[in-house]
C-alpha cells in the first residue's frame, strides 16, 4: 500500500516539472558535438553524462535503447562523456573511438555504442577493429570540450542524466522518467 501511495505521488506530472524546473538548466552541447540518438527533433532531449568503463552506464544504455525503440518520434539522446583527459586512459580511448566514428559514420557510431555496452567482454581491440575509423586526431578537442562541459556543469559521477538542460532531480531516478515523457 505504502508503494503505490509512493508511486502515485512520484508519477505526478507536476510535481516532477516543479522538481525539474528548480534544478540548475545547462547550456548543452551542440548536437553536432556529441553522439546523439533518436529524432534531431524530438520534444525531449535525454543527456547522458557517461563513461565507457561505468558499469550503471551500460544499464542506463540498455533502458534507453529501449525507450527509443517504444517512442522513436519525441525522445532524442545525447552522450557526453565524462572521462579522464588522459590519451592512455581506456575510458578515454574508447571515447575517443566512439566520437571519431559518429563524425564518419553516425548510423555505425550508433551500433559501436550498442555492442560496446552489451558486450560481456568489453575487448577494446577486438571491438575497434570491428568498426575501424580513419583518424581519431580530429576529435582530441571535441573530447576535451565534452571534459570542459562537465566540470562547468559540476557533474560529479555517471550515468548523470539532464532532461532538456535540468539535470534529473535526486528523488527521481531514470526508471521514473518514463512515467512523466
Amino acid at each position: 500500500m505504502l508503494w503505490q501511495k509512493l508511486a502515485t505521488f512520484k508519477r505526478d506530472q507536476y510535481l516532477f516539472e516543479s522538481a525539474l524546473a528548480v534544478q540548475p538548466h545547462h547550456e548543452l552541447l551542440p548536437a553536432a558535438e556529441t553522439l546523439c540518438l533518436g529524432h534531431p527533433q524530438a520534444r525531449h532531449l535525454l543527456t547522458v553524462v557517461t563513461s565507457p568503463t561505468c558499469p550503471p552506464c551500460a544499464h542506463t544504455h540498455s533502458l534507453l535503447t529501449q525507450w527509443l525503440s517504444r517512442r522513436p518520434d519525441d525522445l532524442r539522446v545525447q552522450f557526453v562523456f565524462a572521462v579522464p583527459a588522459d590519451p592512455v586512459n581506456f575510458a578515454h580511448q574508447v571515447a575517443v573511438h566512439l566520437l571519431s566514428l559518429n563524425k564518419e559514420h553516425p548510423a555505425i557510431a550508433e551500433i559501436a555504442l550498442h555492442d560496446w555496452f552489451t558486450a560481456p567482454d568489453r575487448n577494446s581491440t577486438i571491438w575497434a577493429d570491428r568498426y575501424p575509423v580513419p583518424s581519431e586526431g580530429p576529435v582530441l578537442n571535441l573530447l576535451g570540450r565534452h571534459h570542459v562541459w562537465c566540470q562547468q556543469a559540476g557533474i560529479a559521477a555517471t550515468p548523470t542524466i539532464l532532461l532538456n538542460g535540468h539535470i534529473l532531480p535526486a528523488s527521481y531516478h531514470l526508471e521514473d522518467v518514463q512515467y512523466m515523457l
